[in-house]
């Protein structure tokens, strides 16, 4: 525990403090300054919406974590420009040190003078009220899984008028990386005062609590990088606050030679660019300003961030022993993270980071050490590149088949609708020529056809529509049965009544037709029972009242003479000649004695003749 916490003093003793401040102010009394705004032109650009992006130096003022995430070592300088008399600056240094994480010490001032002072004192900047902050901030990548985390330490200092204060007061955040592209951020500010301010500078920064996230797509279109963020920040005691932002950089060797900005938040919209060759960098933003008497107009930031490591060869300074030892960390520290990435098999992290190592490699065991990882990690990146392919091909060709599909199904819906609309007309014409089996049975089909219809396109107007006329349909096909064996039977009882051998018959063939809908109907039943009753009775009295008469010889005919022009009849009946099958089976009744037989020629004389009327319908 204890070496942990040398170390980590060791990585605050690292940090240097640069500020420069300078200011001119309006009237103003110094309990109406509010939270100092901080942050550089990048953020400002940006609506402040930076909360989970991290890998600037700015990063100590909005999350400390983001300073994990550093690849280099930074100075910065900023100056805002509020109004004409509102200023503010400050300046930062920031940078990975090895086996630590990211480091960075910032210091930033709101001065306002106050408004008793004469034009001489402005002029010779004899400022009587400020604020400022002496902030140390710590960030770590390796403490949880794909987290990193940091803190601030802040030494507060006011002067108003006669008196000073001074205080301290503490900032903490985590950013957690859920994919390559994809990160959360989330931080506290001020969140807790160490020693208060007293007096009218009681509580002098509220806390402030921050939610983001953000997407970066690197190669999004050509050589452009993407960067999108959202923010939500909640102030103490007062509203709450949004924030977007958008930045898009064209790259060259892996840096930014060009960045555009822009944002939205709760105060209005903001815009910047930004600049960067070899190891300078320079941002500008212009940014709405909150209602605030301090803040007449937009803010305009300027930001300056150079590279010291990079920069000192250029300039002709070459120190070689300071040099080797930051290559040596920075390769170790390269090195580990690229295995680190690798044994996550996040590969194209895992190659960013050793290609990186091996450009701080100091020798050919260094090199050789490195190309093992690198080529284990390239090739899981081609791998995964070509998963990705064939799962963008697949994804295409089922997306096509899907479509495919689709106007299948749309093309056999309109097929669908168009033959339920026909079926609907053959269930009334089926109904109308009264067979009702049959308009059932497309009654039904039109029932499952409009189902499956519904389950392929979903409920829609036409649809529906085609269900109730084919539910309209369907009710009819019942009392039309219903009807039409009643009708059935009321003729069969009518024709029983005038007792005759031709009514008899033809009374026997309706209420066939009756119990051929509906075989359980009562009344037809009993109507064809007491008209074979009635037809049985009326063969054996006429048979028993018949005068004595010796036919003629031509017209006398045996028992097998009947029998084979019964047969001839049948003949008939099955080449479909009904009229001559009723004309011969007619005569062979008029001379047949047995009941039994009378009865069964009018069944075939009675099936001959429905058959008949059959045809006759059709045509």
């Amino acid at each position: 525990m204890l070496l942990r916490c040398a170390g980590f003093a060791r990585g605050y003793l690292l940090a240097v403090v640069v500020a420069l401040i300078a200011s001119h102010s309006m009237a103003q009394e110094a309990g109406d300054l509010g939270y100092i705004r901080a942050g550089g032109a990048r953020i400002a650009g940006m609506g402040g919406a930076f909360v989970s992006v991290g890998n600037d130096p700015f990063s100590a003022f909005v999350n400390p974590a983001g300073l994990s995430s550093l690849e280099r070592t930074y100075m910065a300088a900023d100056i805002s420009r509020f109004s004409v008399n509102t200023h503010n600056a400050f300046g930062v240094v920031a940078g990975k040190v090895p086996r630590y994480g990211g480091v960075g010490a910032v210091s930033a001032a709101w001065v306002v003078a106050r408004k008793n002072l004469d034009q001489n004192a402005r002029d010779l900047a004899l400022f009587d009220d400020f604020r400022g902050i002496l902030q140390f901030s710590y960030g770590r990548t390796d403490v949880l899984d794909r987290t990193s985390i940091g803190g601030s330490l802040k030494l507060l200092a006011a002067n108003a008028g006669a008196g000073s204060e001074h205080g301290a007061s503490a900032d903490i955040g985590m950013v957690y990386q859920v994919s390559n592209e994809v990160s959360l951020g989330v931080a506290f500010r001020d969140f807790m005062e160490f020693v208060g301010l007293g007096g009218r500078y009681d509580k002098a920064f509220p806390m402030t609590g921050a939610f983001g996230a953000s997407y970066r797509k690197t190669r999004f279109t050509g050589e452009w990088d993407i960067l999108a963020a959202a923010e939500l920040r909640t102030v103490e005691d007062d509203e709450s606050f949004y924030a977007a932002g958008l930045e898009v950089q064209r790259l060259i060797y892996d840096r930014a030679l060009l960045s555009l900005r822009g944002g939205v938040n709760s105060d209005g919209v903001a815009a910047g660019l930004g600049v960067e060759y070899n190891w300078m960098k320079v941002d500008y933003s212009l940014a709405a300003t909150p209602d605030h008497p301090l803040m007449e107009g937009p803010r305009h930031t300027f930001s300056l961030t150079v590279q010291p490591l990079e920069m000192l060869p250029r300039v002709g300074v070459h120190p070689d022993s300071i040099r080797a030892r930051y290559r040596r960390g920075a390769f170790q520290e390269s090195l580990d993270d690229g295995r680190a990435w690798l044994r996550l098999e996040e590969y194209e992290d895992a190659v960013r980071r050793l290609h990186q190592a091996q450009e701080f490699a100091g020798n050919r065991e260094d090199s050789a050490q490195v190309q093992e990882d690198l080529d284990l990690a390239e090739r899981g990146w081609l791998a995964e590149q070509l998963s990705r392919t064939v799962e963008d091909s697949l994804r295409s060709a089922a997306n096509e088949l899907n479509e495919l599909a689709r106007q299948a199904r749309e093309s056999g819906s309109r097929q669908s609708i168009a033959a339920v609309e026909e079926n609907i007309g053959i269930v009334s014409d089926l109904i109308n020529q009264g067979d009702f089996d049959a308009a059932q049975t497309v009654a039904d089909l039109n029932s499952r056809q409009l189902d499956r219809l519904s389950e392929a396109t979903g409920a829609s107007e036409e649809i529906s529509d085609l269900k109730n006329r084919a539910d309209r349909a369907r009710r009819q096909i019942l009392p039309a049965r219903n009807r039409t064996i009643e009708n059935y039977a009321d003729a069969g009882d009518r024709l029983a009544q005038h007792r005759s051998l031709d009514s008899l018959i033809i009374a026997l063939e309706e209420y066939g037709r009756a119990l051929l809908l509906d075989p359980s109907h009562e009344r037809s039943s009993a109507g064809r029972l007491n008209a074979i009753s009635l037809l049985t009775d009326l063969v054996v009295a006429r048979n028993a009242s018949a005068p004595v008469v010796t036919p003629p010889p031509t017209l006398t005919m045996t028992e097998e003479q009947l029998q084979d022009r019964r047969n001839e009849g049948t003949a008939y009946y099955r080449n479909g000649d009904y009229a001559k099958a009723i004309e011969i089976w007619n005569e062979v009744l008029s001379q047949t004695k047995s009941v039994t037989d009378s009865l069964s020629i009018l069944e075939d004389i009675r099936t001959a003749r429905a058959r008949m009327e059959s045809e006759e319908t059709d045509q």
